[in-house]
């Protein structure tokens, strides 16, 4: 029977539409999908903020787990599953973490990395859980693996474990007995924050002041004026590198010049470079950078890095890259792409590669091992505090 040219619309439209449900994503995504074969590709999600304050954290975290992916596609893929990528931008807030984790479980990806704050993981951890899909968030607040969901692995080390050694660093390596501690008030921040501060007195240090200030603010000279009034020998900041970097540098031209030490989350190039001169001398505690670790892994991924991007790595990038990597390998351990045979796998007490060494989780799903590192900012560079 002779096709109508009306008939012949439709099916072309019916082709394009299936076309599109097989390569498309949600808004505002972006995929990789280097397809080996005919085998239906593993979806791979990512919830990160790629726009806004902190997206150099976010596309860092999202180039390097697509460098992760394309290296495996190319290697053959998982169990000769080509990986499909699909990233998207949870601008670091609570409303956008939960739209992102709702698409992505329609999506059905089998594993999400992140999402990097603890405040964005804990209020969408249960909807992951509830949809079959692994967490991989570098998020330090302990009570993350303490809510009673089994789905999540956290790549870096606790809020508690670094609030402790932030005290000891403030404590034993810069000598101070008091202290003012500033937070912003969010899951992370004051967590740290109040980690810190009770560290810090039980070593029998003074904490002279311990309030919040609202991110996004462009001026805090009132909370530094009454910190200089109190002369204490240390501020200690336990927010993100934006409002660091600001109160760094309005600090300093208030007069109030005492010893600054800061959080991990303000480890960022972006760092030094919204405080220009200001953050010569400050301290912070941090997970050791990815291009100070000596291992044949860790200078292969910053090499390739380098060459794909055209840049130094950033802060987390290479938690993400690892999560890619242990999940392939918990995979194959399971030779299974089951939700729950792949779960009791990462809990093998014979751990996985990553980047510095072995990896392995204990049973609440925290990482074991993660190695840390006092750096200073000298000639608008960071390097090792001596």
């Amino acid at each position: 029977m002779k096709a109508t040219p009306r008939k012949i619309l439709f099916t072309a439209i019916g082709l394009l539409a299936a076309v599109g449900s097989i390569v498309g994503c949600g808004s505002g995504s972006s995929t990789t999908n280097d397809a080996q074969g005919d085998a239906a590709p593993v979806k791979i999600g990512l919830s990160a903020p790629l726009s806004g304050s902190t997206a150099s954290w976010g596309t860092d975290y999202r180039d390097a787990a697509a460098l992760a992916i394309e290296e495996i596609n190319q290697s053959g893929g998982i169990l000769g599953h080509p990986i499909q990528f699909v990233a998207e931008d949870d601008t670091m807030s609570n409303e956008g973490a939960l739209n992102v984790a709702s698409r992505l479980v329609d999506e059905k990806v089998i594993a999400v990395l992140g999402p990097l704050s603890s405040s964005t993981a804990m209020a969408t951890e249960q909807v992951y859980s509830q949809g079959g899909v692994l967490m991989f968030p570098p998020a330090s607040n302990p009570k993350l693996t303490q809510m009673g969901f089994d789905n999540v692995f956290r790549m870096s080390p606790k809020d508690d474990q670094f609030g402790a050694m932030d005290a000891k660093v403030a404590a034993e390596r810069l000598g101070a007995k008091t202290a003012a501690v500033i937070h912003d008030n969010s899951t992370y921040s004051k967590g740290l924050a109040t980690y810190f501060k009770d560290a810090f007195e039980q070593m029998g240090g003074k904490v002279v002041d311990f309030e919040a200030i609202t991110p996004g603010e462009k001026d805090y000279s009132p909370v530094l004026t009454k910190i200089k009034s109190m002369n204490p020998d240390l501020f200690y900041y336990s927010g993100y590198y934006p409002e660091g970097a600001a109160l760094v540098k309005q600090g300093k031209a208030l007069g109030l010049e005492t010893q600054y030490l800061m959080g991990n989350s303000n480890y960022d190039q972006q760092f030094i470079a919204l405080a220009g001169p200001a953050a010569e001398n400050v301290v912070m505690e941090t997970l050791t950078p990815v291009t100070l670790i000596s291992s044949d892994q860790a200078q292969k991924y910053v090499a390739r890095y380098k060459e794909k991007y055209g840049k130094e790595p950033g802060f987390l990038g290479h938690l993400a890259y690892d999560s890619v990597h242990i999940l392939k390998q918990a995979i194959e351990k399971a030779h299974s792409l089951s939700f729950d045979a792949i779960k009791t796998v990462l809990r093998d007490p014979g751990g996985f590669q990553g980047i510095a060494g072995k990896i392995t989780f204990d049973k609440n799903g925290d990482i074991q091992g993660s190695p840390s590192i006092i750096l200073t900012v000298k000639n608008g560079k960071f390097v090792p505090y001596q």
